[in-house]
């Protein structure tokens, strides 16, 4: 059976929405916290829970902090904000969104509660894509994922005593009940700091001895794709913009196809290579040193490229390259999305959308 803490958990996220906002102290627990750099620290996602995605915090030398990324949801941007004013000292000052994926800006309103004042800063074509795409996704998603829990809590119902998977279940299960806590009436904050750069541009913040570079490399896994580099700890925080060992090339390659381009990506990685960084933080690998990932998702994204160009230039129509060429066996329902996404995506790019 469900624990008494947990029972009391999921009451409180699907009958009182505003619970799911006091995420430190409910006992749920989302991110693993590693300071890869003095005052830089990762949160990566822990076993089980039920969305992936990392988001840094980079202390201020005076006090206060910027966060990178804030997850999918308010109750998820509160455990954030309480570890970024744990490690700084004090109220974080700028949060920047790396694209407009939900799992990128929902968190936002915990900030902007904690701190009117706080800069939410984001690429123009982020600005853009929040409304239109990134809220009327998650409202599509809301009947599929509310099924889901349903689902779950019946697998744990139906669980013997000591059964070994129930502490990951219920792990999946206290993290849905709070989100759809949170998204049955959601809370955007939207950026108030629209960047408007191109290519090789950048936004430049300046704290003590702490130089922050907010960078613009072009579209790739969306158009507004920012990286936030520290150029004497030689850290980027790169968002979605690449992946490692995630099980499938087009997303090690960053390749998404709903909202950025797929034939310029592998040359927006290449302007992304020339800066001088050791670690990279992304948004659903671990920690990564030096350049191979990102050798590696250049090489794969050139390779997904060229076997789409070749069998366009050979006639072969996109839903014909799909059917031969379907996502792996076995791969979750918003995969296969990704990848036929990519494939006609590429295909409209050159020319051909059919």
């Amino acid at each position: 059976m469900i624990g008494r803490a947990l029972r009391r958990l999921l009451l409180a996220a699907l009958f009182f929405p505003g619970a799911a906002q006091a995420s430190p102290a409910s006992g749920y627990k989302h991110f693993n916290w590693t300071e890869v750099a003095p005052g830089v620290w990762f949160g990566t996602t822990l076993p089980n829970d039920f969305q992936t995605g990392n988001v840094a915090i980079i202390t201020l030398p005076r006090g206060g902090s910027i966060v990178v990324d804030t997850q999918n949801a308010p109750f998820l941007g509160e455990e954030i904000l309480a570890k970024a004013r744990e490690v700084g000292r004090g109220p974080v000052k700028y949060v920047v969104n790396t694209h407009a994926h939900q799992d990128h800006v929902g968190g936002n309103a915990a900030f902007l509660r904690d701190n009117p004042k706080v800069g939410i800063i984001a690429h123009r074509a982020t600005c853009a894509d929040i409304p239109v795409k990134t809220i009327p996704r998650m409202e599509e998603r809301l009947p599929t994922l509310a099924k889901g829990l349903e689902g779950m809590q019946a697998r744990r119902a139906a669980m013997p005593a000591g059964d070994a998977g129930a502490t990951a279940l219920d792990q999946r299960i206290a993290g849905t009940a709070l989100y759809l806590a949170d998204a049955r009436n959601m809370k955007w904050a939207a950026p108030n700091q629209c960047l408007n750069l191109r290519a090789g541009q950048e936004r430049v913040i300046t704290a003590g001895n702490r130089r922050i570079e907010i960078r613009y490399f072009g579209g790739a896994h969306s158009t507004g794709d920012l990286v936030v580099y520290l150029p004497k700890e030689k850290i980027a925080v790169a968002g979605d913009l690449w992946g490692d060992r995630t099980g499938y090339d087009f997303l090690d390659a960053g390749l998404d196809g709903r909202d950025g381009p797929i034939l310029a990506a592998p040359e927006t990685l290449e302007r992304v290579r020339r800066l001088n960084f050791d670690i990279v933080l992304v948004g659903h690998s671990p920690i990564l040193r030096g350049k191979a990932s990102l050798d590696n998702a250049i090489a794969q994204g050139k390779a997904i490229i060229r076997k789409i160009t070749q069998a366009r230039s050979a006639g072969v129509s996109a839903d014909e390259f799909l059917r031969l060429h379907p996502s792996p066996g076995g791969a979750p329902p918003f995969v296969a999305d990704v990848w036929r996404n990519v494939v006609t995506t590429a295909y409209a790019e050159l020319g051909d959308g059919k």
